[in-house]
């Protein structure tokens, strides 16, 4: 049976990328050396400043991760102190640009990126992905106004990586600090932990008088990356009341915090500048997202309506089958301006707003999306849909069957991806049998799942993961639109690209193919010059079923509507009803 309090779901995953970090700084510096200042539109111009220091700091991030690998520890020297020179000077460009407009030179920000040539450069580093710029529209902006409250106080900055790098950075432009560093917390996610080298506690120690600023995105559901800071300051001497927290969010850590934790939190200084207040209600009109896509959409009529954490579904034909979970639902927001209607939705920061744009154009390209407008610094821009209708899978099966084989056959030579751009199959495995274990009954421990086919069988591309019934539109004339297909092969989970094979269990499963339908999809894709592997099908079957029950069961976890409840764990039921069915043999 299924245990609808269950914990423990496997379903996200780190975006990690090993990479090349002499080829990395060959292109910021090739970034920093062309003019800025040339782009008709500011906000155009400050977005590439924006760009421009998160790929700085992502370099930088895998730079002091690779020497904590070899080190286990951190310590302060002549590279940290040159990374946040770097940094800082960068960050400093992009609060003058935020504040006045004003655009630096290339011999500003190629004078800042030469600093990073100065350090040891390995073979190969590892970034992680900054989750807060890709998914969660999190700006730095919000950083350098937060600052605002301790400017001029000389704090000792801490960022956490791997984003809290060049957050702390901005924080430390924004207050003038005297002493700006990053630290990597480490073991387990609920029970983070620091590593310090000794003359690194000698000089936190040494600052005990003066305040720190802890800087990072979250706190999460523990908030024990904020909280092993406090404690190794705290045992140093630190008053509780000089320790101030820079978060994302004004929301305490989640259920998995230590009681300690959460008084902690609740009693110390914070300072926290929302997306609301940066881009939405700020008092300067160039700052509202409004007016950064009005080149596009031109002036906006009446003020923006937000339709993110589902309340789209109160305008869309799909609303009254489709289920939300606003903790991971992206910015969405509409604008009524004097050339129509336009979603605004936040497709991310640095090279993830600029991938989902190139895979926006090449799918619109020949009809198969929306068309995008443009992106402004995050936010993709397309024409709001009014005149289509939600998608009756009851009718015209044989066509949709041949329009699924069209888009999926595309999506698989057009969309290619890198073989380490996904979840293994091994990856898979772990999940589908946590996630099984979790949901079913012992039983379920006995079943004879299919084993993980070779990797090399899998011809990764940019596949779309999101299936559902309630993402298709029908426009006027028949023609068959996909919704939601840009960015869910780079979501915050661990699918990521997979084979096309992916795509083609997801829509078996999602719009309820029969037997005859499913081969008559596997024959159109073949006639299309698209392999299908037998054996990836029979695995990716019981994975797709065990990760989106995962999924949709830790949705129906968090605060929600009855009604958005009720419908998520419909949906669970029916996940695991299938697993049950056909990948448990009727257990």
């Amino acid at each position: 049976m299924f245990r609808a309090a269950c914990s423990g779901m496997l379903v996200f995953g780190e975006r990690r990328r090993s990479e090349c970090p002499r080829q990395l700084l060959q292109e910021l510096q090739a970034a920093a050396a062309r003019p800025i200042e040339g782009r008709a539109d500011w906000i155009d111009r400050h977005g590439r400043l924006v760009d421009l220091f998160i790929a700085a700091a992502g370099l930088a991030q895998g730079l002091l991760d690779e020497r904590f690998a070899r080190e286990r520890r951190d310590r302060l020297d002549a590279a940290v102190t040159t990374v946040d020179a770097v940094l800082r000077r960068l960050a400093g460009s992009v609060i003058d640009s935020w504040t006045t407009g004003a655009t630096p030179s290339p011999a500003v920000t190629t004078g800042a990126i030469a600093a990073l040539a100065t350090l040891q450069l390995p073979e190969r580093v590892e970034s992680k992905e900054a989750e807060g710029y890709a998914y969660y529209a999190l700006y730095p902006e919000s950083y350098a106004m937060a600052a605002r409250g301790l400017a001029g106080t000389s704090p000792t900055v801490i960022g956490l990586r791997s984003i809290g790098l060049g957050l702390g950075a901005v924080v430390a432009a924004g207050t003038g600090a005297s002493l700006s560093l990053s630290l990597r917390p480490i073991g387990h996610p609920f029970e983070r932990k620091l590593a310090l080298a000794n003359g690194l506690r000698d000089s936190l120690a040494g600052r005990r008088d003066r305040l720190f600023a802890v800087v990072d995105e979250g706190p999460g559901l523990s908030g024990s990356s904020f909280a092993a800071v406090a404690d190794v300051l705290e045992r140093l001497g630190v008053p509780r009341r000089n320790i101030h927290f820079f978060p994302s969010h004004h929301n305490p850590p989640g259920g998995a915090a230590r009681p300690e934790t959460v008084a902690r939190w609740h009693a110390a200084p914070r300072h926290v500048v929302g997306f609301d207040r940066l881009a939405l209600d700020t008092p300067e009109p160039r700052h509202r997202l409004a007016a950064w896509v009005e080149d596009l959409t031109g002036p906006a009529l009446v003020p923006l309506q937000d339709i993110g954490a589902g309340r789209w579904r109160e305008l869309s034909s799909t609303g009254r089958v489709a289920p939300a979970s606003p903790r991971k639902e992206r910015r969405k927001f509409l604008l009524r301006g004097e050339r129509g209607v336009f979603l605004l939705r936040f497709a991310g920061l640095g090279r993830t707003g600029r991938a989902a744009l190139r895979r926006a154009r090449i799918l619109a390209g020949s009809g198969f999306t929306i068309e995008p407008l443009g992106l402004r610094h995050g936010f993709l821009v397309e024409r709001w849909q009014e005149e289509a209708v939600a998608l009756d899978a009851n009718r015209d099966r044989a066509g949709l069957v041949v329009q699924l084989a069209d888009y999926l056959a595309f999506r698989a030579r057009h969309l290619p991806a890198p073989a380490q751009s996904g979840a293994t199959l091994a990856e898979l495995d772990e999940m589908r049998r946590r996630n099984i274990a979790g949901l079913l009954a012992s039983a379920a421990h006995e079943a004879r799942l299919p084993a993980p086919p070779p990797e090399h069988l899998v011809r990764r591309v940019e596949t779309d993961n999101r299936m559902h019934a309630w993402e298709w539109l029908l426009r006027p004339g028949g023609r068959l639109v996909k919704t939601d297909a840009i960015d869910h092969c780079d979501a915050h989970d661990l699918i990521g690209c997979q084979d096309i094979a992916w795509d083609v269990v997801g829509a078996g499963i999602e719009l309820g193919l029969s037997d005859g339908e499913f081969d008559a999809l596997c024959a159109g894709l073949r006639s299309r010059g698209c392999a299908l592997e037998p054996r990836l099908i029979d695995f990716y079957e019981s994975c797709y079923l065990a990760f989106q029950a995962g999924n949709f069961t830790l949705d129906a976890q968090a605060p929600l509507l009855e009604v958005d409840r009720r419908l998520l764990c419909t949906l669970t039921y029916r996940y695991v009803a299938l697993l049950k069915k056909r990948c448990l043999r009727e257990l």
